[in-house]
């Protein structure tokens, strides 16, 4: 909101102040009283002014820091602010003067617009119209006997707060970087003895630990299965079809305690067709005299049975005709229906040899990316080996099966679970370290330096399985000068660089020596268990 300021001389009566308030172009009037109050010192003509900027609808604000001039607006209603700047408060009515200091607060500069009231902001004023109003209230406020400041516990608690922490956080920063922080890394290279290694052992994933006296390492197997499948076209061909079927009467006039006829009896028909029985037959005697007997008579001992035709197709479907009995001979018949029922076409059905086409087809995929995967799942402290990576099938199956018709193309499926094993570098290291050990004569003379890990060679054999293989390690390793590190770690506590270096180089076989401090202030070596020794090796070329 937009304010008009209007500066109030000593000679103004009353008349003249509420003329400027009216002609005001802003709902907002600051008014900025002179050093001496004149018409202002009476809480009537306040009072007036008051009721005069309500009439015009206009808010009046009394800008102001002298202490009686402020008393005097208390239960009135017209709002008084310190400067031109600081939010405008209406003092309450009370007879305790000593308040007045609650009332307007410090200097507190606002944004552009801030609030006349509890509800309103006021607006800032020129930068001259501020100069002039601060000049005003500085010396009200000398002559009232007050500061014109009022302390901001608050800011001054939190400055308190922020220095003791500050001192806090330097003495922790100087524990840490005098007691703490210092390290020292001293690389001692000494001229060593090559040795070469060829080892023979075994890795097994069913083993419960590494036992490296007899040379077997605990391996980590890791495995996928899935089923492998390939798809291939069936070229075998098959008949298929129904054999026909009916019945046949045998008829007996010549064996008079009848016979019987086993289940795959053979009878001819006379077109040729050759039909079997399906079940078991008793033919009865005849009655009578054999000489009064006839197969077409009803003293014939007669019997029926269920037959099909030796072979499937069309033409077993015969008329009813007679049928010869092989074995059978003398008076006997025997007489058939109609057969129907036989069928026969040519269908394509999958073969073995298809089965073994497609087999080497699935076994011959790409397992690249499948030893690729199992070989991530090791981690950055265990060796894949990737020469054990093994691939076991399943039980192969089609659909369609072996010699069933297929309508299109078959299906060949098989399970297979791939293998990979691996060695922890823990383990290899241990085994390769003990090794060397036993090529030195005097340990208290020489020490392994390199146990030949990093350019360490594995082949594994021939005898393997997903769980277990045959390996040889290969390496070379480097032995050296015996430096006892803990009392080397003694020795140049504390010491410079020139002076542990002086003192490294009297240890016998030592070539050089490297060593750095950190951080970057540090200038001599820390307490032993903040010293690390590390011994390479001089002439590993």
């Amino acid at each position: 909101m937009k304010k008009d300021v209007i500066y109030i001389d000593v000679e103004d009566d009353l008349t003249a102040i509420i003329e400027k308030i009216k002609s005001a172009e802003s709902g907002i009037v600051a008014l900025v009283p002179p050093r001496r109050l004149g018409v202002l010192q009476s809480v009537v003509n306040l009072k007036l002014l008051k009721r005069a900027a309500d009439d015009a609808k206009k808010k009046a604000v009394l800008i102001t820091s002298d202490h009686a001039l402020t008393a005097l607006t208390a239960g009135i209603g017209l709002p008084v602010a310190r400067n031109l700047q600081s939010r405008p408060e209406i003092v309450p009515e009370s007879n305790d003067d000593t308040q007045e200091s609650d009332i307007i607060e410090g200097e507190m500069p606002q944004d552009d617009e801030d609030v006349i009231t509890p509800e309103a902001e006021a607006e800032p004023l020129s930068a001259a119209a501020t100069a002039s109003a601060k000049a005003g209230a500085l010396a009200n406020a000398k002559k009232s006997g007050k500061k014109f400041k009022v302390p901001n516990f608050e800011s001054f608690r939190k400055r308190i707060f922020l220095i003791v922490g500050g001192v806090v956080a330097l003495i922790i920063f100087l524990v840490w970087a005098i007691a703490m922080a210092p390290k020292a890394t001293i690389v001692v290279k000494a001229q060593t003895d090559r040795e070469e290694a060829k080892i023979t052992a075994t890795v097994d994933s069913t083993a419960t630990a590494t036992n490296v006296a007899e040379k077997t390492l605990k391996g980590q197997l890791h495995q996928d299965t899935r089923n492998v499948t390939q798809n291939f076209t069936p070229t075998g061909k098959k008949e298929i079809g129904e054999k026909a079927k009916g019945t046949i009467t045998i008829r007996n006039c010549d064996y008079s305690d009848g016979f019987t006829l086993q289940s795959g009896a053979q009878f001819t028909a006379a077109s040729g067709q050759t039909f079997v029985s399906t079940k078991a037959v008793s033919v009865p005697k005849f009655t009578g005299s054999a000489s009064s007997c006839t197969t077409s008579g009803s003293n014939a001992g007669t019997a029926t049975v269920d037959v099909q035709g030796s072979a499937i197709g069309e033409e077993y479907n015969v008329p009813s005709q007679g049928y010869s009995l092989p074995g059978i001979t003398g008076k006997v018949d025997a007489i058939g229906t109609a057969m129907s029922g036989g069928s026969k076409k040519t269908v394509t059905v999958v073969t073995a040899d298809d089965v073994e086409k497609a087999k080497a087809q699935a076994l011959a995929q790409d397992t690249k990316t499948i030893k690729a995967d199992l070989i991530k799942q090791f981690d950055k402290n265990t060796k894949a080996l990737d020469d054990t990576f093994t691939a076991k099938q399943g039980q192969v199956a089609t659909q369609p099966a072996v010699d069933q018709e297929a309508t299109g193309q078959a299906t060949l499926t098989i399970p297979m679970t791939y293998t990979v094993l691996g060695l922890a570098n823990k383990d290899l290291g241990e085994m390769l370290t003990k090794y060397f050990e036993g090529k030195i004569d005097d340990k208290n003379e020489q020490r392994v330096y390199d146990n030949g890990l990093k350019q360490l060679k594995i082949a594994v054999g021939d005898d393997k399985s997903a769980q277990k293989a045959t390996l040889t390690l290969t390496t070379d390793g480097f032995i050296g000068p015996n430096i006892d590190l803990k009392n080397l770690a003694q020795q140049v506590a504390g010491k410079r660089h020139g002076e542990i270096e002086l003192i490294v180089k009297r240890t016998p076989g030592v070539e050089s020596v490297d060593t750095k401090f950190s951080p970057f202030w540090v200038s001599k070596a820390p307490k032993v268990e903040k010293i690390t020794i590390n011994l390479e090796v001089a002439n590993a070329e």
